[in-house]
């Protein structure tokens, strides 16, 4: 029989060899290289809206029927109206919080001044009444006109 301390040993010789091969295979093996392809802005905005919209069309209970409509009523629909004034395209995703919107607002240029919007909208307890979707909103509307359309409130 093999010795206690030879056992040892040969047990640690089996180790360091081990590790010795598993090394050389790591460092032998190929690397792998990810293609990715880079997306324009544009590109992005119409594969998010069509995403939305698949969403919205695949759900099923009465209430997010009526957040569809809203949503469907909201988009403008007359070309004539896209012709004469200027439209914004402007997005609202599902569970996007109220600052993100005003921020997506102003980085879009649809309103002049974020402590303005957010107090107005402090005022008409409007900071959970976003509807998403997708809106087409005319250039140069106040503050008030541009949140009476993403929260499909008349004002008081």
């Amino acid at each position: 029989m093999i010795k206690d301390s030879k056992k040892y040993v040969y047990i640690l010789l089996g180790i360091g060899i081990g590790l010795i091969i598993g090394g050389s295979v790591a460092l032998l093996s190929p690397k792998v290289k990810y293609k990715y392809k880079e997306y324009t802005d544009e590109e992005i905005l119409k594969r998010a809206t069509e995403i939305k919209l698949d969403k919205i069309k695949n759900k099923d209970t009465d209430s997010s029927k009526k957040k569809d409509n809203k949503v469907k009523d909201n988009i403008v629909k007359d070309e004539e109206d896209n012709k004469e004034n200027k439209m914004i395209k402007f997005i609202i995703e599902e569970g996007e919080k109220s600052q993100d919107i005003i921020n997506n607002l102003y980085n879009k240029e649809i309103i002049d001044d974020k402590e303005q919007f957010r107090d107005i909208m402090i005022k008409e307890n409007a900071e959970k009444s976003f509807i998403y979707g997708i809106y087409n909103i005319e250039e140069g509307l106040s503050n008030e006109e541009v949140l009476k359309i993403l929260t499909n409130k008349k004002k008081n």
